[in-house]
């Protein structure tokens, strides 16, 4: 089984705010070498939304993954002029609609700032009705996962025994890693040893701190969502990678895709997690029969109670 961990689906741009788009499209340019607005005319348009998850699902059926769970994300106070078009108790209804619509194939990821003084009423909302299997924060919104203050929503994820999916490691736009570095995931796993706590990408180029602190908590988890150009384009060096994190976090790294609209992209990334025991002793690295089911869904799916 092929389990990904974190998927995004974007219905409509109303879903994040608008200074994420603006700064978006400078970067889909720069990385395909074309001017803005022709970023806007040939990525965003009808073919980049996907209103009831119908393109996502494609995708996995062609790519050969089994299940997928959709997070949710809560920008909105990122310090940046501009909310998201709807409120997160609405942005994670609007996700679950998508899920439940292929509900055989897709889970509920639910998303917010804790900073939000209802951020545990939509929290406890997410799980207890809207059947959460993940909480995703975004500490790079602009604030320290290790401030007591948001203790209080992670408490409620113990209660539940639901885990906490947070991004760690450099972000998009105005979004700043120094607020999800290692260290800082290190305290608060220190402080609550029963919080499942799950490091979207493993830090990026920052995977080693992220590594090490694992190897000493175990109850951080590690995830690779994102590292599709490693994969594809330097695959000793991204095998080496997860051998080490594997070494350090045994049973605890997984695949994961982030896959965020862009048609195409995830089936090369998950072709390589489906033979990750064949595609690295190409280049001299051993995994075992093991090791690469945990990686491909085994550990994500005891994560989300599969």
């Amino acid at each position: 089984m092929l389990l990904d961990l974190h998927s995004h689906v974007f219905t409509e741009p109303g879903i994040l705010p608008e200074w994420f788009w603006r700064n978006f499209k400078h970067s889909v340019a720069r990385g395909l070498g074309i001017t803005p607005e022709q970023a806007e005319k040939q990525v965003f348009n009808d073919a980049y939304w996907d209103p009831n998850g119908d393109t996502l699902v494609a995708e996995m059926a062609k790519s050969g993954v089994d299940r997928a769970v959709v997070l949710t994300l809560d920008w909105g106070l990122a310090g940046l002029k501009g909310e998201a078009k709807y409120p997160p108790e609405r942005l994670n209804e609007m996700t679950h609609r998508v899920v439940q619509r292929h509900k055989d194939r897709l889970l509920f990821g639910c998303g917010v700032d804790p900073r939000r003084p209802n951020a545990i009423e939509v929290v406890e909302h997410g799980i207890k009705d809207l059947g959460a299997k993940l909480v995703k924060l975004y500490p790079p919104a602009g604030w320290y996962a290790n401030d007591k203050a948001h203790y209080r929503v992670y408490e409620k994820c113990v209660e539940y025994g639901v885990p906490v999916i947070m991004h760690t490691g450099p972000s998009a736009a105005h979004l700043l890693s120094k607020y999800s570095e290692a260290s800082i995931v290190e305290e608060l796993a220190a402080d609550l040893p029963e919080l499942k706590i799950i490091c979207a990408h493993s830090g990026f180029g920052m995977w080693r701190q992220f590594a090490a602190v694992a190897q000493f908590k175990g109850n951080i988890h590690l995830e690779v969502g994102a590292w599709n150009r490693e994969a594809s384009q330097h695959p000793a060096k991204f095998f080496e990678a997860i051998r080490e994190m594997m070494d350090r976090a045994p049973g605890r790294v997984m695949f994961s895709s982030d896959y965020c609209g862009f048609r195409d992209t995830l089936k090369p990334f998950a072709s390589t997690a489906l033979n990750l025991k064949h595609r690295a002793a190409e280049h001299g690295i051993a995994f075992t029969d093991d090791e690469a089911a945990s990686f491909a869904g085994g550990t994500a799916a005891t994560l989300v109670g599969l």
